[in-house]
């Protein structure tokens, strides 16, 4: 693993410099002609339909995007781009050809099916990657990612084998992959979804109890009767409102976990063990909730860190690539649409009604 993450990472190899498309050592590559223009969906301005353009420039590559090495990612590979940085147009997604950055792009495994595989991006929570930021020091991290990389859950706090944590709108595509990471990870899971609609698919992926959604009373009741008071985790996947809700079931099940006489120390666990942990710990996705709660720390995941530093993206990207081949990760189900870039509008309004659920859809672009 070590030196197949030295190659995806530009490492040099045996002291030599780092092998490249342009290198005089390499045999001559047949690189793939481009056309002088491209069809793009743009957006003018907020809740409008995408319009095609079908005069848009092909991006430029710099330095250090794709593909800077070949030991890992050949000319004619297929990769998974997913795009998080939106402030760089050349790498948005609703165009013919767009740029992914070498540390970025995630080969896909022959097994897998690479349409599937399109499926997934977005959010995953921090996997424990904190330890490569941290060591690069301050001087490297956004301020807004600071709280989440330089004060993470203290190591007694966080969650351990058998402990439950709660996903709400488990039945979206990044809850199933938090849920399968999770039951890896030897914790136990329980979700809120439709369960007449996603019952089925969440069981198959391993977890442990779910809630409907449709009465959201009973569904606190039943999630403070299986987890016995005893949820300190929980993510949220959908807005503010469902976040908010998480929010006030942590903070019911934090108070729980304590004596009443707060004012006798002695009665009080130790808060830097699992036992005596004092906070509870919210992870939002989407929206994070307008108040707060004083037992209850709200996070979020720090995903502009994927393209913005080098050797987080470069592992990141490696262990994706390692789940998708060695079967850690089921794919979520996919519907495949045709009709190229001018589909992507009525996709958009299929998920604006709701129609589209528990599944990603994933258009065909040529």
């Amino acid at each position: 693993m070590g030196n197949q993450l030295s190659s995806l990472c530009g490492n040099s190899r045996r002291g030599k410099a780092p092998l490249r498309l342009d290198s005089p050592d390499m045999a001559p590559i047949k690189r793939p002609a481009l056309p002088s223009v491209q069809t793009q969906l743009l957006l003018h301005q907020p809740r409008s339909p995408y319009e095609t353009f079908a005069e848009g420039i092909i991006p430029e590559l710099k330095a250090g995007e794709l593909l800077v090495q070949v030991e890992a990612i050949a000319v004619g590979d297929q990769v998974l781009a997913v795009a998080t940085d939106y402030r760089d147009f050349r790498k948005s997604a609703f165009q013919e050809y767009a740029v992914v950055c070498g540390f970025n792009a995630i080969k896909i495994p022959k097994s897998v099916d690479p349409y599937q595989a399109a499926s997934l991006g977005g959010k995953l929570p921090d996997l424990d990657f904190l330890s490569i930021l941290q060591r690069q020091g301050e001087e490297n991290v956004p301020k807004d990612c600071y709280e989440e990389i330089f004060n993470p859950i203290p190591a007694g706090s966080r969650p351990h084998r058998g402990e439950w944590v709660l996903l709400y709108g488990a039945s979206s595509v990044t809850a199933q992959l938090c849920a399968q990471l999770a039951k890896v990870a030897g914790l136990k899971v329980i979700g809120v979804a439709d369960l007449n609609k996603h019952g089925d698919r969440l069981r198959a992926l391993g977890v442990d109890v779910i809630v409907d959604r449709k009465d959201l009373d009973l569904a606190a009741k039943e999630v403070r009767k299986h987890t016995q008071g005893s949820l300190r985790f929980a993510l949220d996947f959908i807005g503010k409102d469902t976040s908010a809700w998480c929010q006030n079931l942590l903070a019911a099940c934090a108070s729980s976990r304590y004596p009443e006489n707060r004012d006798d120390p002695d009665t009080i666990p130790d808060p830097f063990t699992q036992k005596g942990a004092t906070l509870s710990h919210l992870v939002c996705l989407t929206g994070a909730p307008k108040a707060r709660v004083p037992n209850v720390r709200v996070h979020q995941v720090p995903v502009k860190m994927f393209h913005e530093n080098e050797e987080l993206g470069c592992v990141l990207s490696y262990w994706l690539y390692h789940s998708l081949k060695t079967g850690v990760i089921t794919l979520p189900e996919t519907q495949i649409v045709d009709g190229g870039l001018e589909a992507v509008n009525s996709c958009l309004e299929l998920m604006r009604r709701g129609e589209v659920s528990g599944s990603r859809l994933v258009v065909r672009v040529k």
